[in-house]
């Protein structure tokens, strides 16, 4: 990754599934944005971590000030009052001061730097906007991205001058590519794996303690045929363009 791209994780979110504080949620003696900050942050030129008040802000400071130091990571709160994780792209995007800025949950303990690797090239070789991980199911992770900053900047304000809060929606509106998910994680349904409830968190127990196979809830339903390990696939939606890569 280029030192020129701002790494924004998301640490906002209230976690009404699973009680506690999400971020600091312990998988094996680790908590979760632990995983995320140890296996991002070295690739970017600037980190930056999104929360939604003043208390979630001092519990990471007192929890991960090693890692805050090491890195040295911003701590921001959400500047608008919305619900959902709009405020934190909103603020995100107004804090960050790089060419471009990736988003990463603060809840997906395996998320790898290979997968903004592959996005990065979309956005620097292929002359988008922004690019998103797009799911078999046509199911897109835009919390999981990269964007030029400025664009992204101009969709949020076209979005919302038309009452729009929705993050996929702001990315319908730029030149984006929407990246099959096979093609850039080697394992999508661990990697691309967040904690929302208790049976999350036991599967990842049981992942990095293998117990069990790699659970794989979207592959089981929507099965993945085989793809040319030679082949690059992206399949763009912006702008009413379909286009294929192979």
């Amino acid at each position: 990754m280029s030192k020129d791209t701002c790494l924004a994780v998301l640490a906002g979110g209230m976690g009404r599934r699973i009680k506690g504080y999400k971020p600091l949620i312990t998988l094996k003696n680790k908590m979760l944005i632990e995983y995320v900050l140890e296996s991002l942050s070295p690739y970017f030129g600037e980190v930056l971590i999104v929360v939604r008040n003043h208390w979630q802000k001092s519990m990471l400071m007192q929890s991960i000030k090693d890692l805050i130091d090491t890195y040295r990571i911003s701590i921001v709160t959400d500047i608008v009052n919305l619900k959902g994780p709009l405020a934190g792209v909103i603020t995100a995007v107004n804090h960050c001061s790089k060419e471009l800025i990736a988003f990463a949950p603060a809840d997906t303990p395996f998320i790898k730097i290979h997968i903004y690797k592959h996005l990065n090239r979309y956005v620097k070789n292929y002359g988008y906007e922004a690019a998103v991980p797009l799911w078999p199911n046509r199911f897109i992770e835009p919390l999981i991205s990269l964007s030029i900053k400025e664009s992204l900047m101009s969709a949020i304000n076209e979005c919302i001058k038309k009452g729009i809060k929705s993050v996929s929606a702001i990315f319908n509106r730029m030149f984006t590519a929407y990246v099959d998910i096979r093609l850039i994680s080697r394992n999508p349904s661990i990697e691309f794996l967040n904690i929302n409830t208790y049976e999350d968190l036991d599967l990842a127990q049981k992942f990095l303690t293998n117990i069990a196979k790699p659970f794989n809830r979207f592959n089981e339903i929507f099965p993945i045929s085989f793809i040319s390990s030679n082949s690059d696939l992206i399949v763009s939606f912006a702008r009413s363009k379909i286009l294929y890569f192979l």
